[in-house]
């Protein structure tokens, strides 16, 4: 925000990353890679003394921000941490290898997101001709190539040498031969190094859950479908425990007669924790092996998806030990209420899974009411009681619909989801085909809808409703209406999907979309009617993105589109912003030329509040307000005080959902007013909408 305010204030940003964190690891064990990540982060705090903030950004990455900063100060700084690494080297009998890039803001840049991008990329090439500098050191001492003609047993033996928990194969495809190495066959109690049809014998060691998705890969990576096999799954070792492993490989074609070769390796990574350390419940590892069970023995039983609301705000309040201690607390409270009826289960931070053997929905119901009751009362941490905000979904099985323990997952991570929108406090059930619910979805489309948002988007369509001039009766715009449409599901209203996509970052790239395929449209209207505007529903995660504005500038650039014809309406959740944040952005859209309309007023979020204090052009009274005026004095009342201020604030007032002649007639006494609704038109396709109010020959000379 102090870089788009006042362009002379200098950023500096450098990029800091770990050359040899992996070769560390390899050799002195991840313990001694950890103390080398944090040598490294003193070093950086010590060295880095004039900047303002560093952070750790990845495993072996690090940033560090200066402010105001000269950049030979900077440079200096950088110095310092070279020569510190080389002192380091004396005392920790190796050499810290950082990559360091830098790069300093200036008006050339347009915002600080490539500012970042270009110290990356002075990092990565600096990483680069560090690495060069080493291969060219390595040739000069060691000879120039490695010839490993002839020395495929030795090379064998020597990767099965380099780590205890890294198992290489190698099948032979003609004999169907397969070496193991001896760690493999000794850890799972395999009868030799060399064994034939070595995936019928692997399959009896691998868990009965996993079998299958173990041959879908492997199958698909012999037959050449996908280029490598890569899965996880659970393996028995010879102590009779279930470990994970990751399994990878590829099939290398021979030449001049040789036989194809299918080689890859095993990782072993030891016996799954059942227990999630923050709770102290059981985690999703165990969840998924008792979701399985329920789905083999056909059980009965109801599935309870819990989440807190309020975690985040607790950990900024009281702190992240105060966070863990609420998450402990809940989880104690969740075992001991579930003591006789199910098992408790703890699969991510914040959320609880519960399993009620043979319960029925009002025994469901009566539990969660009494957590809730008891989390709002306030879970005990640090001689606090801290109120605790529940959320929560419900699944009942046997369901015809879940087959698996993932299709169980998605189902109750989708009603809490619907739960999150309605915002009721009882138990939300999973319906996949419930849509009389304002705001609800059936989960098969809001899933098909997702893909197609990220993928080709080729099934999302844009109708037109037509926006009037009340007093002339002139169509003046229209609004963009999302539609989606398929073979399948026919065309979808909005209303069973936007909720749920309008905060997803697939979002992003649909929402440039729309707005350019909004404009073109308007564009072609505009030769008719030009002073058409079309309007344009925004979200939050759009205003959130820097790169909004700026993207949206350069479609209007390349349409030959007018900014000040393009009205983008603030839909609920825009409200729900950091009102300076938001007043800042309606600002940048006006500085860009660009008109905003506050959307849905009368309904949720809006307020009169909004009204007065941030700098809209147009007001949209929602269809649901519209049609209650006529009933509800009190909503009379606030219309006229709108329109009033409006008015005299020179903003536009639209009332939307007009579908009679006796609510046009009414709002005639309002004023001047913009309208919209079925009795002008239904949304048009764009071919409609033109056939309408574009007819040949009527086209404007201008």
């Amino acid at each position: 925000a102090q870089f788009l305010r006042d362009r002379t204030i200098a950023f500096t940003f450098v990029f800091i990353d770990i050359n040899n964190l992996r070769s560390i690891n390899g050799l002195y064990g991840q313990r001694e890679g950890d103390a080398y990540i944090g040598k490294i982060a003193a070093l950086l705090v010590t060295n880095l003394r004039q900047a303002e903030h560093i952070y750790r950004m990845s495993g072996d990455e690090f940033l560090a921000i200066y402010r105001k900063t000269d950049e030979k100060a900077v440079v200096r700084d950088i110095q310092r941490v070279k020569d510190a690494c080389e002192r380091e080297k004396e005392r920790c009998g190796y050499h810290p290898e950082l990559a360091i890039g830098y790069a300093v803001s200036d008006t050339k840049y347009n915002n600080l997101r490539d500012v970042l991008r270009v110290a990356d990329y002075m990092m990565y090439r600096n990483k680069t001709a560090m690495k060069r500098e080493m291969a060219v050191g390595t040739i000069h001492e060691h000879g120039t190539r490695l010839n490993l003609y002839g020395l495929t047993d030795r090379v064998f033996d020597a990767m099965c040498l380099t780590s205890e928990e890294f198992y290489p194969f190698m099948t032979n495809m003609e004999t169907d031969v397969t070496r193991l190495s001896p760690g493999m066959v000794e850890y799972f109690g395999l009868e030799a190094e060399f064994i034939s049809d070595f995936i019928s014998v692997w399959l009896t060691r691998i868990h009965p859950d996993d079998v299958q998705s173990f041959l879908d890969d492997v199958t698909a990576a012999l037959q050449g479908k996908k280029q490598y096999h890569f899965c996880r799954y659970r393996a028995l070792a010879k102590n009779g425990v279930y470990v994970c492993v990751t399994c990878r490989g590829g099939v290398y074609h021979g030449r001049d007669g040789e036989p194809d070769i299918f080689s890859g390796y095993l990782i072993n990574h030891g016996a799954p924790e059942l227990i999630d350390p923050v709770t102290g419940l059981q985690n999703s590892d165990a969840m998924t092996d008792r979701l399985n069970r329920l789905l083999r023995e056909n059980e009965s039983a109801i599935i309870l998806r819990l989440e807190i609301q309020n975690i985040n705000r607790i950990k900024m309040l009281y702190g992240l030990e105060v966070s863990v201690q609420v998450q402990h607390g809940v989880g104690d409270l969740l075992q001991e209420l579930c003591r006789g009826k199910g098992e408790a289960f703890s699969p991510a931070a914040g959320s609880y899974v519960l399993v009620l053997n043979r319960g029925n929905a009002q025994a469901a119901e009566e539990l969660y009411s009494l957590i809730r009751k008891n989390c709002s009362a306030g879970i005990s941490a640090e001689s606090l009681a801290i109120p605790v905000g529940l959320l929560g979904s419900a699944v009942s099985l046997p369901h015809e619909k879940l087959k698996d323990h993932e299709a169980i997952r998605s189902a109750s991570m989708f009603a809490l989801e619907e739960a999150r929108v309605l915002q009721g406090d009882r138990l939300h059930f999973f319906s996949p085909g419930a849509v009389s619910i304002p705001g609800t979805a059936n989960m098969d489309i809001v899933t098909k809808v997702h893909r197609d948002a990220f993928s080709a988007m080729e099934h999302f369509l844009l109708r037109y409703q037509p926006i009037l001039d009340l007093e002339s009766g002139k169509v003046v715009g229209a609004e963009a209406l999302l539609r989606w449409n398929s073979p399948e599901f026919g065309e979808i209203s909005p209303s069973r999907f936007i909720s749920f996509l309008e905060n997803d970052p697939a979002y992003t790239v649909l929402g440039y979309e729309i707005i350019r395929h909004a404009i073109r449209q308007a564009g072609r209207i505009r030769r008719t009617l030009p002073e058409f505007r079309i309007s344009v529903n925004i979200t939050a995660i759009q205003l959130l993105s820097e790169e909004f504005i700026p993207r949206v500038c350069q479609i209007l650039q390349e349409e030959g589109f007018p900014a000040d014809h393009l009205i983008l309406e603030l839909t609920e959740r825009c409200k729900e912003l950091d009102f300076p944040f938001l007043t800042q952005r309606v600002q940048q859209l006006h500085d860009a030329g660009i008109r905003v309309a506050l959307d849905d007023m009368g309904t949720g979020f809006s307020t009169i509040d909004l009204l007065l204090h941030l700098p809209v052009d147009e007001v949209k009274l929602d269809s649901a307000f519209t049609n209650e005026l006529q009933r509800n004095q009190r909503d009379a009342l606030y219309a006229r005080v709108l329109c009033e201020a409006a008015a005299s604030w020179s903003v536009d007032v639209c009332f939307e959902g007009v579908e009679t002649v006796e609510t046009e007639e009414y709002l005639r006494a309002y004023g001047s007013l913009l309208v919209q609704g079925f009795l002008y038109s239904r949304p048009l396709l764009p071919e409609e909408f033109e056939a309408r109010y574009c007819p040949p020959g009527k086209e404007s000379a201008g």
